[in-house]
């Protein structure tokens, strides 16, 4: 057991007492006490107007304080010390007057040992020390009672109104002890009754809960005013469970709610026609959607194959000139020469006949894979394959401009999910530019491929005339160009723009007057179509 440090006052006049009550608490293990003696009520007085004391040890009779005098001014001017009697009685009925008296305990001298003391001490110091707990929390209640701003009311199990603070009176409207005289649901509207009892029922079956509900209460005017209140069980000053009440007025609150829910309502309805007559707009704007689509398809279809008309010369030449070797073949054959020449020779035609009848048929599959109208269907492609064959359908075209082409492709190149004939058609409408760019023979077109972990980037840089400022950022406006009215529609660069865009990517122009131009398409890896 830990020891107790105490200071303390005898107050005894004589000295055999003082004598042995300091020998028996000096001689204490549980006790540590700094005592003082006053053998008189005068000198006790003054130490207890100059000192504080843990506690108070007192024989009653004193030389300037009779019996009967000396517990009642001791505790007149003691307000915090418990006090400790040292009486030569010892009968309960004693005991019991001065305890009553405002003594905290009484020890009999012909009882003084160190266990007595011990106990005595002990026990009263610790029951002080709640009883102060005790008073502290009691008075801390009750301010907290008459100043809180929530209505608070304490009511029997049965709902009989015991107390009720200056917030739920405001609340009701009823004085305290109106409100004393009446019952709980004389105050609750009729309707929230049964729910209200509901709540209450809920709690003494589990007491240690706090039951929360919004009810009506009926004011002195009969007025209904609405409050949110917590309910719980509570231990009480007479020792007896009571229900302790929290009311907030939510009067306010709820009449902003009911206007809330007309107009909640009112929405409502207005929501449910106007989803009847937006339903039979989406259903129109669908089939106008369709025919947007289909439009939109069929310009891009018919900017392929203006494209593709702008390369006709040159892919007529691409023919030509493989057609004119097959028929010298033929015509050597036809001629009978070919019969005298030697087998090697005859090989090395036949074979140069073949490899040009294939360059031919894959220039057309390539063609009709590039004509036909897109089927918008998202596919893995090789990027650099595309972009070689949009060169191969132009290179003529460009290198009777003494056009360079350079490409600048990296080692690997992720694929893409995309429609491959849309970015053959953004590709080579792209290098069609770059060579309409150049207005005087000459110049260079370069073709770059970088990547990371989410897009690959495809650069065309040309070195022609470039781009106004002015009209930089109006180069992908439908219909708007720069060319002469015979070689450009003005519908190019917005439908590659239109293209990118669905594709998840972006397309950056660059280009300074007199310098040249470049463009910058970023293309996901995963495509979104």
């Amino acid at each position: 057991m830990s020891i107790t440090y105490i200071k303390a006052l005898l107050i005894e006049d004589n000295e055999e007492h003082i004598e042995l009550i300091v020998d028996l608490l000096y001689s204490s293990n549980l006790v540590k006490v700094d005592i003082e003696v006053a053998d008189t009520f005068q000198k006790a007085r003054e130490l207890i107007a100059q000192k504080r004391f843990d506690i108070i040890l007192s024989d009653l009779t004193l030389p300037d304080s009779e019996y009967n005098e000396t517990l009642p001014k001791l505790r007149n001017i003691i307000s915090n010390a418990p006090i400790v009697v040292l009486t030569a009685l010892d009968d309960s009925e004693t005991i019991h007057g001065m305890i009553k008296a405002g003594a905290n305990d009484c020890v009999p001298k012909n009882q003084l040992s160190t266990v007595t003391m011990e106990r005595a001490i002990i026990y009263t110091l610790d029951r002080h020390d709640k009883e102060l707990a005790i008073k502290r929390s009691e008075e801390k209640f009750k301010r907290y009672f008459e100043k809180s701003n929530a209505g608070l009311v304490v009511s029997d199990l049965t709902g009989n109104i015991i107390d009720a603070n200056p917030a739920f009176c405001r609340f009701t409207g009823y004085d305290r002890n109106e409100l004393i005289a009446k019952n709980h649901n004389d105050i609750i509207y009729k309707d929230d009754r049964e729910k209200s009892g509901k709540a209450i029922a809920l709690l003494l079956e589990y007491p240690n809960t706090v039951s929360t509900l919004e009810k009506r209460y009926v004011t002195n005017k009969g007025e209904l005013v609405w409050g949110e209140g917590n309910i719980q069980i509570i231990p009480w000053g007479d020792n007896k469970e009571r229900l302790f009440e929290e009311v907030i007025d939510i009067t306010e609150r709820k009449s902003y709610e009911i206007e809330l829910d007309k107009h909640r309502q009112n929405l409502e309805d207005q929501v449910k026609e106007r989803t009847s007559k937006l339903t039979l707009t989406i259903k129109s704007l669908k089939e106008s959607e369709g025919e947007l689509k289909k439009t939109y398809d069929q310009l891009i279809h018919a900017e392929k194959l203006s494209a593709v008309g702008k390369l006709s010369a040159s892919i007529a030449h691409e023919f030509n000139n493989p057609i004119c070797g097959i028929r010298n073949v033929l015509e050597s054959v036809e001629e009978g020469s070919f019969d005298s020449a030697s087998n090697g020779f005859k090989e090395k035609m036949v074979k140069m006949a073949i490899k040009e009848c294939n360059r031919m048929a894959d220039l057309i599959r390539k063609l009709q894979n590039f004509h036909r109208p897109s089927s918008d269907g998202a596919v893995l492609m090789n990027l650099r394959e595309a972009i070689e064959d949009m060169i191969l359908m132009c290179q003529k075209q460009l290198k009777a401009q003494k056009i360079e082409i350079e490409t600048k492709f990296p080692g690997y190149i992720p694929k893409i999910t995309a429609v491959p004939d849309q970015i053959r058609q953004v590709i080579l409408n792209l290098v069609q530019n770059a060579g309409d760019a150049m207005q005087s023979p000459g110049g260079k077109v370069t073709i770059q491929i970088s990547s990371n972990a989410a897009n690959v980037y495809l650069i065309i840089k040309d070195t022609g005339i470039g781009i106004p400022k002015q009209n930089i950022s109006s180069i992908f406006e439908p219909f708007f160009s720069t060319k002469q009215e015979a070689k450009g529609t003005g519908l190019g660069l917005p439908i590659c723009h239109g293209i990118i865009r669905r594709h998840g990517g972006d397309i950056k122009v660059e280009s300074l007057e007199g310098q040249g131009t470049t463009f910058t398409i970023t293309l996901p890896i995963k495509g979104v179509l």
